[in-house]
């Protein structure tokens, strides 16, 4: 992502996580103006977590860190509406905002990940989060009467803290402070608590095994 870049932003109850798949249904004329301003230009749309406001709010106002995501599947119906697929790309910092169109644009710059690959830290707290989101899915495959399938999960610990976080049914706000956090055995650290917490809790009745595992490769 180039610096001082002037993207349109989507303001959503959601935390897109790069790597991460987001499925939309656009309705609303601007963000259909928006989205057909993507494909001619070929540029991605930034995803931020509404602060203030509502999705359908204009002045409805997003956290300054959010992914900037790319198009990669489009289904246009015949009354104008939409269902699209977009993966996120990598992360932004909101500089200043633009509502001079009828959607709202952003100037933005990278929100990069500091340096890690001399960070033993991150090494081990990536196995302990593993075998930790192990236990979780298994659980809660068991109780659906479901089986375990073997997963391959990333082996770089930034790959797997995203795609952990983008999998776990956690609070948006616990999820917009593991897409904010730029070190990446923090990040680790706390998707190892939330896990742990987890798996002291009860049943969770909303369970859905496919959206848990969509950013791993099952066999």
């Amino acid at each position: 992502m180039e610096t001082g870049l002037r993207i349109p932003i989507f303001p959503l109850n959601a935390v897109l996580f790069p790597y991460a798949v987001l499925p939309l249904h656009i309705f609303e004329p601007r963000y259909l103006k928006m989205v057909d301003h993507c494909l001619e230009t070929g540029e991605g749309f930034g995803v931020a977590l509404l602060r203030e406001g509502t999705e359908i709010d204009p002045e409805a106002s997003p956290h300054s860190i959010g992914t900037l995501a790319r198009i990669t599947n489009l289904q246009r119906l015949d009354d104008g509406r939409l269902y699209l697929t977009a993966i996120g790309v990598e992360r932004f910092h909101i500089c200043d905002f633009d509502r001079e169109e009828a959607y709202l644009q952003a100037g933005v710059e990278p929100w990069r990940e500091r340096p890690w690959q001399h960070d033993n830290d991150a090494y081990m707290l990536m196995e302990e989060v593993t075998l930790a989101f192990e236990g979780h899915l298994r659980s809660m495959l068991e109780q659906e009467g479901l089986a375990m399938r073997r997963i391959e999960f990333p082996e770089d610990p930034v790959l797997l803290s995203f795609a952990v976080a983008s999998s776990l049914p956690s609070d948006l706000g616990f999820k917009q402070r593991l897409l904010e956090t730029r070190d990446t055995s923090e990040r680790l650290r706390l998707l190892l608590d939330e896990l742990r917490e987890m798996s002291r809790q009860p049943r969770i009745k909303s369970f859905d095994p496919d959206r848990h595992a969509e950013m791993f490769t099952s066999n």
